[in-house]
């Protein structure tokens, strides 16, 4: 009769674990000369570990000659003592099975050779997790106050791996500014009351091999004011944006090369120096700089102003704006104006625009363009260049007061 000795692994059984297969032999001489000693005995303090940490192997086979161990991914590579501890730096190779971590475990081996010159070997595997350090996500890194957000522990190996030791297994978030403030769920879902940024701080402790990690992220969720649709005024359809120079706003505001593919917005800025004269205290000034000895005339940029312009009924259409000048190299300007359809803005159609010229320097200006408009999408546009008439100037180009209104 053979007999296999096997364990339910528990938290306690895993602190000790007996590497060997226990054989009874139920002969007749057995029965008048008792059960004899098993001569292959090794044994490990721990399978499950944490990098960093040591597991102690101890083999306690009688009537040993010699023997030999041999380790993989420890601090040592082998041995010939009866009791070697051994640390483990780094975490065992994982793979992923079926869409699950697993772990092949750092494989040691011990070589037994007895006094009656008969060997004996056996090969186990120690399993070393990494320390735990706890990640997380948030499905809205830039969320409106009162609005609930559901953040997601992404922790790598933050749980133990069977369910007795799961059971006690813990998470333990804090939220600043956050209501709950605190929690213990896994994925917990949070409200903030007041705009701001708020750090996010996690712990979170596997049992089994225990260990504990924190992560504190500053700022890591930012809260707004809830937004307010902005509705266009009928007397100004694109009032909804910085079309006065009034803010340092300039979201709806951008500028591209005459290749509709390099950006000059960084040309564009708010100026509280000119601004027209009637109210107000800015306006939206773009800095021409294209120009110089040897430059062709003609050399566009366009300034696109792109607060939507809604055409829901098909009609005419008026534009109009203030405008002034600051040139080098010249005392006049031009500039081609109109509209822009949202679904070709890389063409500025001859139909929806019209040349506007010549304005003088130092003088604040008004332009105006009428167009009929079908049903679609628009925003509007300003291509200024340097004139045949003077292709060496520069200019800083103010513009206040954009103005859209349906006849």
């Amino acid at each position: 009769m053979k007999k296999r000795t096997s364990y339910k692994f528990t938290k306690n059984l895993l602190r000790f674990i007996a590497l060997t297969v226990v054989i009874y032999s139920c002969t007749e001489s057995n029965l008048l000369e008792g059960i004899r000693d098993v001569k292959f005995k090794a044994t490990v303090n721990r399978i499950l570990l944490t990098e960093g940490e040591t597991a102690v192997y101890k083999d306690s086979s009688i009537h040993v000659a010699s023997r030999e161990w041999i380790f993989e991914g420890g601090s040592i590579t082998g041995s010939d003592q009866e009791e070697v501890s051994v640390t483990y730096p780094n975490p065992s190779p994982f793979l992923n099975i079926n869409g699950t971590r697993g772990t092949y475990g750092f494989p040691t081996t011990l070589k037994v050779v007895y006094d009656d010159n008969t060997t004996e070997s056996n090969t186990f595997k120690v399993k070393v997790y990494p320390k735990v350090e706890p990640s997380f996500k948030v499905d809205l890194p830039v969320a409106e106050v009162n609005t609930e957000v559901q953040y997601t522990d992404t922790t790598i190996e933050g749980q133990s791996s069977f369910a007795e030791a799961k059971e006690e297994d813990t998470i333990f978030w804090e939220f600043e500014g956050g209501t709950p403030a605190t929690s213990t769920l896994r994925n917990p879902r949070v409200k903030y009351a007041t705009a701001g940024k708020y750090s996010v701080k996690s712990t979170v402790k596997r049992s089994v091999p225990n260990n504990t990690g924190i992560t504190t992220i500053e700022d890591f969720i930012t809260i707004q004011d809830a937004i307010v649709p902005c509705v266009p005024s009928a007397t100004n359809l694109v009032s909804c944006g910085n079309f006065n120079g009034e803010t340092a706003d300039l979201s709806k505001w951008s500028a591209v090369f005459k290749d509709f593919t390099t950006d000059r917005s960084a040309n564009l800025s708010v100026s509280n120096t000119i601004f027209a004269p009637g109210g107000g205290s800015g306006s939206v000034k773009y800095k021409y700089d294209e120009a110089g000895p040897g430059v062709a005339g003609f050399t566009d940029v366009n300034i696109n102003y792109e607060a939507e312009i809604d055409v829901t009924t098909a009609g005419s259409y008026t534009l109009t704006l203030d405008h002034y000048g600051v040139i080098t190299g010249g005392t006049e300007y031009v500039f081609n104006l109109g509209f822009v359809n949202v679904d070709k803005r890389n063409v500025f159609e001859t139909g929806l625009r019209e040349f506007k010229g010549r304005y003088n320097a130092d003088t604040w200006n008004n332009a105006s363009v009428t167009k009929n408009l079908p049903v679609g999408k628009y925003f509007v546009r300003l291509a200024i260049f340097n004139p045949g008439f003077s292709p060496g100037q520069n200019i800083d180009l103010h513009l206040d007061n954009v103005k859209v209104v349906k006849n």
